[in-house]
């Protein structure tokens, strides 16, 4: 940055120092900012969604109360309302002495490259498979994992787009994608369209990774067994999008009746979801206890969840799919986990 450079500069280069991992020389960047326009609302969110990202509660709370005391009337509403959840979510838990790490249930970690949302889930055993379930779904078997987070939804088109403009992803394939029409209506839809590799490229440039297929089944049920995410009673439209009932994906977020034990939504139904893990039919016979990360090798990929045009089965936590990793589809989409920051 050349001398003299303005806040808007140093801002474009942390925020490519994030993309890159650096998150102590875009700190550096966003405190620049800051002072260089220490009246602007704006810089003061840039750099708190930082510090939540990197756990960093004190500092994430002190710039997203200065944010919004310094905010313009025409401020989108969408940051406002993350700053306001973060402050609700996490003051009133303040105490002298930090929280351990497993302290953090309820509370919503906010990634500063692309705005989504995660909810933490605790490290410790859950039962995995269904022993009633498909050959490849048998059988039950205890699983211990570390803690992570994962997005609170699936990825959407706008968080999508911001990494294709940051030239790490390709576009979706869909000839619509990116138009006028197209963001109309569907900018807070999932991402559909993605290989595998796409959704992997996506998670990597959003500073975390595709969730193992473990993962990803004990944070849509839990660690009671339960079939879905809110319990066993059978699904209905309250509580999720599915067996073509609308026809289409909906916006993230649209069934909170939906919601797993952690806080995550859409879980069941709206879009598949692709997860780390090679599909291996015969899996679960072999699996280890510590977190499993599927086979060594295989032809396709594991996808979770169901989607809006799935039946009541398949929408069950813990339904298996595998599909190649090229292949895409209209009922394809991925969120992403990122692992918990050592104390």
């Amino acid at each position: 940055i050349a001398a003299g450079g303005n806040s808007d500069d140093y801002v474009r280069r942390a925020q490519a120092y994030q993309a890159w991992g650096d998150n102590d020389a875009a700190e550096r960047d966003f405190s620049a900012a800051v002072e260089r326009a220490p009246n602007a609302a704006k810089y003061y969110l840039y750099r708190a969604d930082l510090y939540a990202s990197r756990e960093q509660v004190d500092k994430a709370l002190a710039d997203y109360e200065t944010f919004l005391t310094l905010r313009e009337p025409d401020e989108s509403q969408a940051e406002i309302d993350r700053a306001e959840r973060y402050i609700r979510q996490n003051d009133a838990a303040q105490t002298d002495a930090p929280a351990p790490v497993d302290d953090k249930a309820g509370v919503v970690l906010t990634n500063s490259v692309d705005g989504a949302a995660y909810v933490y889930v605790p490290a410790g055993p859950f039962d995995m498979g269904l022993d009633e379930g498909g050959w490849d779904e048998r059988p039950r078997h205890e699983v211990d994992l570390d803690a992570f987070w994962i997005m609170q939804t699936e990825v959407t088109n706008e968080q999508y787009e911001k990494c294709v403009a940051a030239d790490v992803c390709s576009p979706p394939f869909n000839p619509a994608w990116g138009t006028d029409d197209f963001w109309a209506g569907y900018d807070t839809h999932p991402v559909t369209q993605v290989t595998w590799e796409q959704a992997a490229a996506y998670a990597e440039w959003a500073g975390g990774r595709l969730p193992t297929e473990a993962e990803w089944e004990k944070a849509a049920r839990g660690d009671d067994g339960r079939r879905y995410p809110w319990g066993d009673t059978t699904p209905t439209t309250q509580r999720l999008n599915y067996n073509r009932e609308i026809g289409d994906t909906q916006p993230v977020g649209s069934y909170p009746d939906g919601a797993s034990p952690y806080g995550a939504l859409d879980m069941a139904g709206n879009v598949w979801e692709w997860v780390a893990d090679w599909y291996g039919d015969e899996y679960y016979a072999t699996s280890p206890r510590q977190n499993p990360t599927g086979p060594e090798e295989g032809e396709r990929r594991v996808l979770r969840g169901g989607a809006y045009d799935s039946i009541l089965y398949n929408v069950g936590a813990y339904f298996r799919e595998g599909a190649e990793m090229t292949h895409r589809s209209d009922s394809y989409g991925f969120r992403v986990v990122r692992d918990v920051a050592p104390e």
